[in-house]
């Protein structure tokens, strides 16, 4: 059982007296910070079971570690403290609350609120009268939304200010491609459309944005008829365009569901308290739209939590609320209730949440998962890369390289007590190994325990083969030891090519970078990023290297056990090897597979079976 920790009498005095009340919480730390922000139908009871000494996680315990002050605000009921805390939240943007990835750059779609409304795209929710859709995962998607909707809907999208019975000059561009006005009323900037038969317009618009198509394809039908019926043919031809527009858009739309409601299908993916929620707009049956947002979850809330806090981010506009979300898992009893409630008030028709467990709604949570699941590794990719790039970067800095190290060559020298001395050399790309430039060396020049004479050796006969090639150099190449290696090493790369090359040498000891014809060393700062790229190139030329020299030693130890069996010699070693194709696939050899080389009896297998 975890202790309670210690907090001020002030504090205590608040945690005993809290009501008992419907209300939001507000956790502070003591900087007076608002550090967290929570509901309850019973404030008092919430509150006291975060200081019970019950925590059941490190993130809850730190958070409670933290605080140092409380406040409340009493509401009438759970649904008034759950709008409240959405409010609150948003405001403050407390620590350990979950929040949608830099919540304020998600884009919004907006109508706004004038005579001749027009749709632009904003990253600010003002309280102005305008009609806000969104969040959306990026700018792009509501362009590509914008550009279907321009193409079917005549609307204003010119900057002019535009009033209905005054003229704002000559029809613009948009009006004479056709992208802008009505047949049979011209241009809104002309003066000549009604303001109510623009607004049924945008009604219209808002069918299509809402994935009314159905409804929509019958009001065009109704429309183009009418026109038809009383010889309104260039409107009827328009409305008829339109009509076709909508339909083929339609066509290309598969059913993934037989149940046509307006339906948000919701699932996440995580690792550690990150997480991925995926959203999937089916309307009418068919996927309109998919959303991933990325949500942080540092004070480790229950699933239930979690969904909650999503839910109240993401409806929070008000628009585009389905008649039915559909959830991975069930939500708890009371608040879904309250969410639900919440939804429905705000959408003006029933909204239900659940999480079916049979029919086409786990198939559809399944496909909205594994885009989920494929949004977050994409995510993981690109943070990683970001910080890659960082620590090349500032690598860059600290060495004075000429450019951003993209391609690292590290070297390192393996044996033992000067025996069966091999090298080794591995290749970093964007911060990352490749294991197929990895490099292996016998050193050949010398058989004594002479580091520097066996670093010369590896460096010549790798450069010199490069430069043979005619093929590049890396960016930087570091090499595994102090002063006498880094010497060696620049000398033989001097000879080799006239160029500039940047070389370092990086000693374990102290980790000390050392630079050619510089005495003083350079030492970065143990928690730099620099350094732990370093380290990790190092420490992987170092695992490289000790690993080939084992292979050789055992391989020799080996072959020299087979040269003391009666009946093997050079000819039946090459035949195993031939066979097998490697030490190791020898040695894991059966008897029975052993006996069918040729001139391997079953005493001669029994015999190299034992070696080991």
């Amino acid at each position: 059982m975890n202790r309670p920790f210690k907090r001020s009498a002030l504090l205590q005095h608040k945690i005993e007296n809290i009501p008992t009340q419907p209300g939001v919480y507000l956790y502070k730390n003591n900087n007076g910070s608002i550090i967290y922000i929570g509901k309850a139908i019973n404030l008092r009871n919430r509150v006291r079971s975060y200081f019970s000494g019950q925590a059941k996680d490190i993130k809850t315990q730190r958070l409670v570690k933290n605080i140092t002050d409380i406040e409340w605000i009493i509401v009438a009921n759970e649904l008034e403290a759950l709008v409240l805390e959405a409010t609150l939240i948003k405001k403050h943007k407390p620590r350990y609350n979950i929040h949608l990835k830099d919540d304020k750059q998600y884009p919004y779609l907006k109508l706004t609120a004038a005579e001749y409304p027009r749709f632009i795209i904003t990253r600010r929710r003002v309280n102005d009268g305008g009609i806000y859709f969104g969040p959306y995962t990026t700018a792009k998607s509501i362009r590509h939304l914008l550009e279907i909707i321009r193409r079917i809907f005549p609307l204003v999208n010119c900057a002019r200010e535009l009033h209905y019975g005054k003229t704002a000059g000559k029809p613009c561009l948009y009006y004479q491609i056709r992208q802008c006005g009505l047949p049979k009323y011209g241009a809104p900037c002309m003066g000549t459309v009604p303001p109510d038969v623009y607004k049924e317009l945008i009604q219209e618009v808002l069918l299509f944005i809402r994935g009314k198509h159905t409804a929509l394809i019958t009001t065009f039908t109704e429309k183009m008829k009418h026109y038809s019926d009383t010889e309104q043919f260039e409107s009827a031809a328009f409305m008829r365009d339109r009509l076709e527009s909508i339909k083929n858009m339609q066509a290309r739309q598969r059913v993934v569901s037989q149940r046509f409601l307006s339906q948000d299908v919701i699932a996440y993916a995580h690792e550690g308290t990150l997480y991925t929620l995926s959203v999937f707009q089916m309307r009418e049956g068919k996927i309109i739209g998919r959303s991933h947002f990325i949500v942080r979850n540092p004070a480790e809330l229950n699933y239930s939590e979690l969904m909650e806090g999503f839910l109240t981010q993401y409806y929070e506009s008000g628009d585009s609320i389905p008649e039915e979300i559909i959830l991975p898992a069930p939500m708890e009893d009371a608040a879904r209730t309250v969410i639900a409630a919440w939804l429905t008030a705000g959408a003006g028709h029933r909204v239900r949440i659940r999480a079916p467990r049979s029919g086409e709604g786990p198939r559809l949570v399944k496909l909205a998962q594994v885009n989920a699941e494929m949004a977050l590794n994409e995510f993981l990719i690109a943070r990683k890369t970001t910080q890659t790039g960082k620590q090349l970067k500032e690598l860059q800095i600290a060495l004075d390289l000429p450019v951003l190290p993209e391609t690292i060559e590290c070297f390192d020298i393996s044996h033992t007590q000067g025996g069966g001395t091999v090298g080794a050399m591995v290749y970093f790309k964007n911060g990352k190994p490749d294991k197929n430039k990895y490099r292996k060396f016998h050193i050949k020049s010398h058989t004594n325990n002479d580091d520097v004479a066996s670093m010369r050796e590896v460096i010549a006969r790798r450069y010199q083969r490069l430069a043979n090639d005619k093929k590049e150099f890396p960016a930087l190449i570091v090499i595994d030891g102090g002063k006498g290696q880094l010497r060696a090493a620049y000398e033989i790369l001097h000879r080799i090519s006239s160029e500039q090359h940047s070389i370092i040498g990086l000693a374990k000891k102290n980790e000390e970078i050392f630079l050619p014809g510089q005495s003083k060393p350079i030492v970065l700062a143990p928690a730099s990023s620099a350094l732990k790229l370093l380290q990790a190139v190092r420490d992987e030329a170092h695992r490289c290297a000790v690993t080939f020299h084992r292979t050789v030693r055992r391989k020799k130890s080996f072959y020299s056990s087979l040269d003391r069996i009666p009946g093997i010699g050079k000819k039946r070693k090459n035949s195993l090897l031939k066979r097998f194709g490697s030490l190791e696939k020898i040695t894991a050899a059966s008897i029975s597979d052993l006996t069918t080389v040729s001139g391997i009896t079953k005493i001669i297998a029994e015999k190299i079976k034992n070696i080991h």
